[in-house]
């Protein structure tokens, strides 16, 4: 359920694993419509809350899906800087701005970059479109505008769909063995008896503004000639990373 990254990518390698089984990702509304379809197109070594026991080397592993899967990402990975306008960063760390650092500028507060790090960026709408064909040619089934309102555990869980098709609404009843839901924060509602908060959730999302092409003055002046895109390890949270066009 959900036909984001997540479900996507899972759909894909279910697919490949096991042959054998029948795949089914459901989307609500269009892939890419959620997070996935919303997102800067940033590819870090770390989460937002930094380094988590387990995570392992992410960009490694990205590189490694987008080989397996056989699609194009735009995937590339010149680095990336780390910015604050401050001397602490979210977690509370101490953080020391760089030397003749090529971001020192204004945006509520003076930027400086403090390091560089593993990372890149990636083209989300590929990503996304890329994941699709490789579930698909993998053998999985993928149906969009088919909202799950409702489960039903059992020993076969049952999903109860609605779907729109020619401008109605279908009410349709889909029985599985296992479900993977990959719906970001409206998983904990979907799947709430099994939930023992029942604490709300909401998805937590970023708004994006593409200048106009810019003049190599101009880009050298914000720091960003060598084509590194940024991030702020403090509030208020910023990114920016340069398209091909400028």
């Amino acid at each position: 359920m959900g036909g984001g990254f997540t479900g996507l990518s899972a759909a894909a390698w279910l697919a490949r694993l096991a042959p054998g089984k029948s795949v089914l990702l459901l989307e609500a509304e269009r892939v890419g419509n959620g997070a996935s379809g919303r997102t800067g197109g940033m590819a870090l070594a770390q989460t937002a809350a930094g380094d988590l026991p387990g995570l392992g080397d992410v960009l490694r592993g990205y590189r490694k899906i987008v080989r397996d899967l056989r699609f194009d990402a735009e995937l590339r990975l010149p680095g990336v800087w780390e910015v604050s306008r401050h001397d602490r960063s979210m977690e509370g760390n101490k953080v020391h701005p760089l030397k003749n650092g090529p971001i020192d500028w204004q945006d509520s507060g003076r930027v400086r970059a403090v390091d560089r790090v593993a990372g890149g960026t990636v083209n989300p709408g590929k990503v996304v479109s890329g994941l699709a064909n490789a579930a698909a040619r993998a053998g999985a089934q993928i149906v969009e505008e088919a909202k799950v309102v409702r489960m039903d555990f059992s020993d076969a869980v049952r999903l109860h769909v609605e779907r729109k098709v020619k401008g109605r609404i279908t009410k349709e009843v889909v029985t599985a063995e296992r479900v993977l839901i990959a719906t970001n924060a409206g998983s904990r509602e979907l799947a709430g008896k099994i939930y023992s908060s029942k604490e709300a959730a909401e998805p937590r999302l970023t708004f994006a503004i593409a200048t106009s092409a810019l003049s190599k003055k101009q880009i050298s002046a914000l720091g960003m000639d060598s084509g590194r895109p940024i991030y702020t390890v403090d509030h208020p949270y910023l990114w920016a990373r340069m398209e091909k066009n400028g």
